[in-house]
């Protein structure tokens, strides 16, 4: 049978379960008083609990594994730390000191954000620390109960809580504690002494007496929780006074929890007084090897932090600077024991040391170490210099590469041993020139060198590399952005400050601060063979339009110019922005090719270049290049008094041209073959016998190319023909953006001078913005009739490239537009007046002004229409006209424009007319 038992509260006695029910309820039944002292709740759950089963009480280590204290994460209780506000950094006298003899003045104290600005003006600043004081900065956690296993060293107490666990012939679990003489009692076995014994010692004697006493019963004990005891903290501590902690704490742990050592306290002569025994802490021993980690405090243990005793400080190049405290007659106070303390250097080898040392009269001196063997004396500073922070035997292969990077020197020495491998040059590199920064042996400032890969690889030419020089090599991408417009305008302004693309490309900033500074015309190449021009509807048309992209103010940065980074990469290579200089330099060796090869630009050259792979760089020659005549300008080097330019011509049908040289500054020109046709062609439409595009020779007629196309139909109308020119349609549209802009000034003017009407204002602007938007044709009014130009050659019209005619067919119809009731097509009747057609519409408007309507033909000629009673003059309408009846403009008369709108309306008009032939063709 099972027995299960119970501790009788207020003592430490166990009886069985059943026992105490018996034992309660002969009290209940033969005692008035006891049945009134007794809680019958407590009977009822004792009457369950033998029903139930063993009564297993639950530890306080579960207990406090169930609190909802502990079941926060430790990312939750860091973050209930981390809403704490950051507390100023303070420091130290000693560190102030420290840092006065370094140069730098640090006051006593500084806000993180001080401290940030401060250190990144400084790095050294974030090095002038007492080392190891840091560990306290952390504030220290609620003391909870210790979880996992204990040690089988742990030393047992009074208090300690133990929980057994029989199982096998006895199956129960009981919790228990060692009393106050230090024993542990368990039921069926004898008392355990436990005081001051190991916990493997203790649980080593429990089985061998339950092995004695129980068999077949196997019997598992753990420590619940662990007895309090106080530790006495004295000295340089934040928080001195008495600590309650576990029997578990680490002398670290109750420092900590004392607020920490202050910097003035040591850190490595901590005395702990622990049951008479008086034993040194070394705070720098536990970060190294965890020395001390052991200590086991006992009840009423008293730590004492004394004052801080000798340092000494380790700046430089070391792992861990800082100013360290130095042992009492245990560590060697060389200089090499320092360096370690300080982590060791950062490099293996190669430094220097020096020791700042206070001598008797004050004064600091500096001297060099002969070996790190030289015992450090007490406020010594020790500073590790790095001798030479250089690298030798070292070469740079960068830009146009498969494997950009370093190379050995001793591996290549030459350009061609580090160009010599066919895969090390990515795909299409620019071989007529590589720059090569290197180092002036007279100067020593670093230059750059033009080098012709092509002579290097065929093996006409070797250059010797030295050390730390960098190859940098083009590509046909970095070659293509020499000919954007950018380049050019920077160029022929000097300025660089303006437009969005500039501001991309930092290799562009510095190409303007060269071409500011210097009245040289070694750039002159680049815009040779450019030809600028701005007319002066354009010029104007920048201005009204707020003139070209201004930027934004050096040194501010907008969200916009963030997300052009992309863009930036896109249209700067990425050469230019590693290494902006060479831009300028690239440049000054440059040769202009232009008219007739596939892609004109600028090239840079290496010195004398052939001009066979210069042309091939360049795509090629066009199919229409004129190889007997090839232009070649180019400085003269025999003159050396002025720069004066010579023009030679080749006949490259006769002349090899691997024969012919170029150099930097020339401008080569390939001219085009003479030929009869036009870049371009033509397009009929309508009624044409055989309608289509059609290419042109230069000075083919209109009645030519009408032959050539079969004639006419029996449907055409000659008389209507729409015929459109390209440069005639960018003049019409200049000529309404030009008279919009004349409209609009002398609408401000005459409105402030007559104080005009607000809708006479607004009519005019109406009108304004027309013009802005209206579509110009291009018409162009040409004799069209075979039969007429057979007559006339005279009137026979020269085509050219993107003319277009439209034949329509005969209309039967008169257009009426403009200040009618009902504006439209009327039906043609021969013989018809104008008044007749007016009237068909309903007649004018009371805003029509009949001195000004016009007749526009169907071949695009207009004509005024006089409608006065004493002029009455038969005005033909032939079929397909337009009768315009334009708006009165007498609001319009003090702007001093009549004849301006006039001019207008009447090209509306006829833009009206080619509109609907073209529409009903």
């Amino acid at each position: 049978m099972t027995l299960s038992f119970c501790r009788i509260p207020g003592t430490q006695k166990l009886l069985p379960l059943a026992a105490l029910v018996a034992v309660l309820s002969i009290s209940l039944l033969g005692s008035a008083a006891a049945q009134s002292n007794i809680d019958p709740e407590l009977l009822r759950q004792l009457q369950r609990a033998q029903e139930s089963g063993p009564v297993v009480q639950p530890s306080p280590l579960d207990s406090a594994r169930q609190a909802p204290e502990a079941t926060l994460t430790a990312e939750q209780q860091a973050a209930l730390l981390m809403q704490e506000e950051p507390e100023d950094v303070v420091f130290s006298r000693l560190e102030r000191d420290y840092a006065k003899r370094l140069g730098i003045e640090l006051p006593d104290r500084l806000s993180p954000e001080e401290y940030e600005d401060l250190a990144n003006e400084e790095e050294s600043i974030r090095t002038i620390s007492q080392f190891g004081y840091d560990l306290f900065q952390e504030p220290a956690a609620p003391t909870q109960l210790s979880t996992g296993r204990i040690s089988e060293n742990y030393i047992l107490g009074v208090g300690d809580e133990l929980v057994v666990a029989f199982q096998g012939g006895t199956e129960r679990t009981v919790v228990t504690r060692v009393d106050r003489e230090g024993r542990v009692i368990l039921p069926d076995i004898r008392p355990i002494n436990a005081i001051g014994r190991r916990f493997g010692d203790f649980r080593r004697e429990l089985e061998d007496q339950v092995a004695q006493a129980l068999l077949g019963t196997q019997v598992y004990v753990s420590l619940g929780s662990v007895r309090q005891i106080s530790v006495y903290v004295l000295g340089e501590v934040e928080k001195p006074g008495v600590r309650q902690v576990t029997s578990l704490a680490t002398p670290l742990e109750v420092l900590t929890h004392a607020g920490g050592i202050k910097k003035s306290g040591s850190l490595r002569n901590i005395a702990i007084v622990n049951n008479g025994d008086r034993q040194n802490f070394d705070v720098y021993e536990l970060l190294s090897s965890g020395a001390g980690a052991d200590i086991q405090l006992s009840d009423g243990a008293r730590i004492i932090v004394p004052l801080i005793g000798e340092t000494s400080a380790v700046f430089g190049h070391v792992k861990r600077p800082g100013i360290y405290e130095l042992s009492e007659n245990r560590d060697p106070r060389s200089a090499a024991s320092m360096v370690a303390l300080a982590g060791g250097t950062i490099r293996p080898r190669g430094y220097e040391f020096l020791v700042n040392r206070v001598a008797e009269d004050g004064r600091q001196t500096v001297t060099s170490l002969n070996s790190l063997d030289e015992t450090m004396a007490f406020g010594d500073i020790l500073i590790a210099r790095v001798r030479r922070d250089v690298r030798i035997g070292q070469v740079d292969l960068v830009g146009h590469t498969t494997v950009p990077g370093p190379r050995s020197l001793d591996a290549a020495p030459t350009v061609a041993s580090l160009i010599s491998d066919s895969d090390v040059l990515a795909l299409g590199p620019y071989l007529l020139m590589a720059v090569l920064q290197t180092t002036d042996d007279a100067s020593q400032s670093r230059i750059f060198q033009p080098i012709n890969l092509k002579d290097v690889l065929d093996g006409k030419t070797d250059i010797p590399l030295k050390n730390n020089d960098r190859l940098i090599v083009l590509g046909e991408q970095d070659v293509a952005f020499l000919s954007v417009e950018e380049i050019r305008n920077v160029i022929i302004t000097g300025r660089a400050e303006f437009g969005t693309n500039i501001r991309r490309c930092p290799a562009l900033v510095a190409l303007g601060e060269v071409v500011a500074q210097s009245t040289s015309s070694r750039f002159a190449p680049v815009i040779r063979n450019i030809f600028v021009s701005s007319t002066a509807e354009e010029v104007a048309e920048a201005e009204g339009a707020g003139g070209t992209e201004t930027g934004n103010q050096p040194g501010v940065v907008e969200e916009a110019e963030v997300e052009d980074v992309a863009l930036a990469e896109r249209f700067c290579p990425s050469i230019y922005r590693n290494y902006p200089e060479i831009l300028p330099f690239v440049l000054e060796h440059a040769v202009a090719l232009a008219g007739a090869v596939r892609r004109p630009g600028v090239y840079p050259v290496a010195g004398s270049s052939a001009l066979n792979p210069l042309i091939s760089g360049a795509g090629g020659f066009a199919n229409d290049a004129d190889l007997a005549n090839v232009e070649i300008q180019s400085h003269n080097p025999n003159v050396a008094s002025t720069l004066r330019q010579e023009r030679r011509y080749y006949d490259l049908t006769s002349v090899d041209a691997a024969g012919v040289n170029v150099v930097p500054g020339s401008s080569v020109r390939i001219n085009s073959l003479l030929t009869d046709e036009e870049p371009g062609a033509v397009l009929l439409s309508g009624e044409f016998r055989r309608p289509g595009v059609y290419s042109i020779r230069k000075g083919e007629t209109l009645s030519q190319i009408i032959d050539r196309a079969g004639g006419l139909t029996e449907l055409a109308y000659p008389y209507g023909a729409v015929f459109t020119r390209e440069r005639v349609k960018a003049d019409q549209r200049q000529a309404f953006r030009r008279a919009a802009r004349e409209l609009n000034n002398a609408l401000t003017v005459s409105a402030i001078r007559n104080n005009l009407e607000a809708e006479s204002i607004t009519a005019a602007q109406g009108l304004a913005m027309t013009l802005t938007t209206i579509e110009a044709l291009g018409r162009v009014v040409v004799e069209s009739d075979p039969e007429v130009l057979q007559l006339r050659p005279d009137l026979d019209t020269t085509l050219e490239a993107g003319d277009a005619i439209v034949m329509p067919k005969r209309p039967n119809f008169v257009i009426l537009s403009g200040d009618v009731l009902n504006p439209g097509a009327l039906q043609f009747v021969p013989g018809k007046r104008v008044e007749e057609y007016l009237a068909q519409t309903g007649g004018l408007t009371s805003t029509a002004d009949k001195k000004r309507a016009f007749l526009v033909y169907p071949n695009g000629v207009a004509e005024p229409i006089r409608f006065s009673l004493w002029s009455r003059r038969n005005v033909k309408v032939p079929p397909g006209s337009t009768i315009v009846i334009p708006k009165d403009t007498s609001p319009f008369t003090t702007l001093e424009i009549v004849r301006d709108v006039s001019t207008i309306l009447g090209q509306l008009a006829l833009s009206v007319a080619s509109i609907a032939v073209i529409s009903n063709n």
